[in-house]
Formats: structure tokens, sequence, C-alpha cells
């Protein structure tokens, strides 16, 4: 078997489709033989086929025995998660069209083929693999990281930018809310690892590439991203990033309410400008009937003070409707249809 295995090397070295063919029809049990010595060894047949320059024998390979793409070593890897290290974009797109499934196939540290080109900074193959399986975007490691996760914890920003741009094009946005098992969302570890660019991305300070996450969410130890830079705010780095953070809070507070935070819920969240603009105009108005009603020098001391109190009454009335149908709407309705009605009770009053 040695002799045939370095036979077959050296034809898929020389990319010598002919030669693959040929010693195949020669020995039936051929494949049975390869099985058993992909499995003794580091790295399986196909994967010294797969050298640069050798595409044609491989794909031959790929053809005749299509087990052996799904072999793997003694580290649990198949062909596909070694092609994924090495960055062979072409090779890993020939192999996963031919069976997509290994695409999820997972080696003994829980890792998918796109986890370990996020790891190894591999942007062409992230592409490649999304192409062929997107599910794999939602892929877990035992440790709850998406390739995301992992592309940030080994600083891989152009890995990072390939596995955003993947997950907008494919309406994956809720990948960058998520966390891994420490709590942790993007955000906290391009924060942990100074990575400004990412943190720009991941809080919308870079309008061209934007992601837009929720910047107030916190890990198991209840941090936020920008408590974690207040903790080492001696780092000039660490304030950069804070300052960058801090931008982004003050964009993001009328619209997006911060999950985990206190001020998450509706009913916390201050009211609109528009709303304290028709307050303040209905305070005004009351205002200006009782400094009109006590200092005019009436000859009817009774009358006035009977258009006092109706004014007070009506007053009272319609204040706890107003209250009342607004804090309705304040919940149910969106920005847009706060401002029409809030307009609306304004006239009513005016």
């Amino acid at each position: 078997m040695a002799n045939l295995e370095k036979l077959f090397q050296e034809a898929c070295k020389k990319n010598d489709v002919e030669g693959v063919k040929s010693l195949n029809s020669k020995h039936p049990n051929l494949l049975d033989e390869i099985i058993k010595a992909c499995q003794r060894s580091e790295d399986p047949l196909l994967i010294t086929a797969c050298l640069p320059g050798s595409l044609e024998a491989a794909k031959e390979m790929a053809r005749l025995w299509p087990q052996l793409a799904s072999i793997k070593n003694q580290r649990g890897e198949t062909t596909m998660h070694l092609l994924s290290t090495d960055g062979d974009a072409e090779m890993v797109r020939t192999f996963g069209e031919i069976n997509r499934e290994l695409c999820l196939e997972v080696d003994n540290s829980s890792m998918i083929r796109l986890h370990r080109a996020a790891v190894e900074g591999s942007s062409d193959v992230i592409r490649a693999l999304v192409s062929i399986c997107p599910e794999s975007l939602e892929k877990l490691t035992s440790n709850g990281e998406t390739a995301l996760h992992l592309a940030v914890k080994k600083s891989r920003s152009d890995a990072f930018q390939a596995l955003v741009d993947e997950a907008k094009s494919h309406r994956k946005e809720h990948l960058f809310t998520w966390k891994d098992k420490e709590g942790n969302t993007v955000l906290h570890l391009a924060t942990l690892n100074k990575l400004k660019q990412i943190v720009e991305y991941s809080s919308g300070e870079n309008s061209k590439r934007r992601i837009m996450i929720r910047i107030n969410t916190v890990n198991k130890q209840g941090q936020t991203a920008l408590q974690l830079c207040n903790a080492n705010s001696q780092d000039s780095v660490f304030k950069e990033i804070g300052w960058v953070i801090q931008r982004a809070i003050a964009q993001q507070s009328p619209q997006l309410p911060a999950a985990g935070s206190p001020n998450s819920s509706w009913n916390q969240t201050r009211w609109p400008i528009e709303t304290r603009n028709v307050l303040l105009m209905v305070v005004v108005t009351i205002a200006a009937a009782f400094f009109t009603v006590t200092w005019w020098d009436a000859p009817y001391p009774e009358m006035t003070k009977m258009l006092f109190m109706m004014l007070m009454v009506s007053f009272v009335i319609n204040f706890t409707w107003f209250m009342l149908f607004h804090l309705l709407l304040f919940l149910h309705c969106n920005r847009l249809s706060r401002f029409l009605m809030g307009n609306l009770v304004y006239c009513y009053f005016i």
C-alpha cells in the first residue's frame, strides 16, 4: 500500500488526471486501502493531492472517491478543514460544491470550516464557504462562539469585515448581537483586544460600514463595553475606544434602547421633545389664564371667582385626558405617530 500511496501522491503533484484514473482501474480494492491509510495519517491522502497546481487531479480523486473528502485525521479534521486553514479558496469551493454538508462537519475542537477560516483570517475562503453554506454563519463552537467572535478574538480585522459583509448579504444581522458563553458580544471582544476599527464598525461609528448593535449590552460580569474602557481608562487606546462608544451611545439613544440596561423599556424612556413642547404650551396657556383672572380688576368679584374655578376644573379634566391619551399613544405607537398625534393634542388645547 505504501507504494500505491506514493504513486498517487506523485500523480497528484504532477496534476496527472490520467495517472489517477489508471491507478483506480488497476486496483479495484484501492479505496478501502486508501481509507485505512487516511485514518492512520495526520493528513488525509486527499489533502496531499490538494497542492498548488494539482486542482484537476484533486477534482478527479473527489469524483472517483467522494468518501475521501469526509474522512477525518486524528485531530478530527477533514480535507476541507485543512484547505480552510491553508487559505485555498478555489479548492474549498471545488470540494464544497461536491458535498456542501462537509462545510458543517466539526473537528475535535468543535470547529467547522468557517471557524477555521476566521481564525486564520482567510477572507477569500470565508466568502467561498458562506456562498456554499450560508447557515455556517450561525454555527457555534463549544464556547458559544460564532465565526465573528473568533475573528475578533484573533484580531483578524479583514476576516471580520468579510463575515460582516456576508452576514448582511444573507440577512443575518442578528448575529452581531449574539453572545459567547461569557456573555461577550463582538463589541466586548473588540474592546478587550483594543481593536478600534472593529469597535467603530460594531458601534456604528463608521457610517459606511456600520453594523449597529446594542451598545449597552452587558456580559456575565455585568459590564458593558464602555465600562470595560472605563476600567482601563489609563490606557490611551481604551480611552479612544471609550470616546467612540460614547459618541455611538449619543447617536443611538433616541432610536435604539439598549438591551440589559435600566432604560431599556419604553416606560422608562424619556418623552420626545415634541411631547415636552406640547406640555410646556399647556402649562403656559393655563398660567396665562390664571394671571389674567387674578390681576384683572373686574367689577364683579364673584363672577371672577366663578370664572377662575371653571378654568381650573377644565384644566384638570383636560390635562388628565391628555396624560392618559398620550401615555397610551407613547406605549403603542412609533415615533412618527407620536409626533403627529402630539401635534393634534397641541391643536386641541390651543
